[in-house]
Order: C-alpha cells, then structure tokens, then sequence
C-alpha cells in the first residue's frame, strides 16, 4: 500500500489542467457547474500508512483506511458500478452542460484526486490500489512523464479548478487515477 503515496509525489501542488477544455475567460465560479470531489479520509490511520500530509484534517465523520480497503476488497465490482465508496466519491456523478456553460471542480477531501480525461472508465495509476481491484494493468493516462496529463488533472485538498468550456455536442468521461471508482460523465448539449 505504500505505493499510494506515489500519488501525492507525483501530483505536488499542480493545478487542474482538464486535457481538450479550454479555461473560460468571462464565467466566474458561481456561473459554473461544479463536480465536488469527496473523500472522508481519517487523518490518524492514512498518515501513520502513508505519511505525514497524506490526509488533511476535514470536518465531519472520517472513515479509517481498513474500513476503505475492506469494503473495496467485499465486492469490487460493485465499488467500480456504484462510483463511489464510504464517501469517496465525485458529485455529481453525470453533469449536463449547455454550450457556452462552465464547469469547476472543487476538491473538498482531504486527498489528492485527479479529475483526468479518460475514453473508458478503467483503473488508476496506483498499483497498489489497482491490486484491490485484482487488476495491475496500467491506463494509458497512467503512462509517460508527466504520466500524460495526470499531474495537470490533479487537485490537492481545498483547491478549485479554473472555470474550464467544453466543446458543445460531446460527452466526456471523467475518473480519478489515484481512487478509480470516484467516475463522472459530462455532456454537453449544442
């Protein structure tokens, strides 16, 4: 498990980059669409794992990382369907958009989560928490320095995208590399 923490190594303090989207130049935080991403990391069990900083402080109930790991290890599959696990999670999981309308993203966890393109929904750049899944296999967004835009699709804890545009008449899948249950699919109307 330790190999977690190579998340947060390879991410640092950069900022969301959402690959293909560009930055809105007019819309404000408060015109935009935002998808939350979530966690309820306990602080105590994932730093003494991890390290010092894995984990920030947050308000509310905290879940303890063998509480994670056990529920992930009962049924997978049903963790990768349901897009979220004891609290870790994007919402919202679909997001609508007209053309021209904005979308934030907003890291409320206490973890590092990447928001990261995807054209199918897969597993993540950690291996250690792919191995969870009893899978090893590498995404192509997972591969390359800068692991080809991982690092630029990452939010530390308490950070908010730019407002970014999508182009109209698509749709967009979304995961996060470092906990691939957290899934969201973006479209955007003409």
């Amino acid at each position: 498990m330790k190999a977690w923490t190579r998340a947060v190594m390879l991410v640092g303090a950069s900022t969301l980059v959402l690959g293909g989207l560009a930055p809105s130049a007019v819309a404000g935080d408060n015109d935009a669409e935002t998808v939350v991403m979530q966690d309820r990391c306990d602080p105590a069990t994932f730093n003494a794992e991890f390290g010092a900083g894995f984990c920030m402080a947050h308000a509310g109930e905290t879940v303890v990382l063998d509480k994670l790991t056990g529920t992930i290890l009962k049924d997978p599959a049903a963790v990768l369907a349901d897009r979220q696990v004891r609290g870790w999670r994007f919402h919202h999981d679909e997001v609508t958009l007209h053309a021209g309308e904005p979308l934030v993203v907003r890291n409320t966890g206490g973890e590092v989560h990447s928001f990261t393109p995807v054209a199918a929904f897969g597993l993540g750049c950690i291996d250690a928490v792919n191995q969870l899944f009893a899978a090893v296999t590498v995404p192509p967004a997972c591969v390359g320095t800068p692991a080809n835009g991982f690092n630029d699709s990452a939010l530390m804890p308490g950070q908010t995208s730019p407002p970014m545009t999508p182009a109209p008449g698509h749709v967009y899948r979304f995961q996060c590399m470092v906990h691939p249950w957290m899934r969201t699919v973006v479209t955007v109307t003409p």
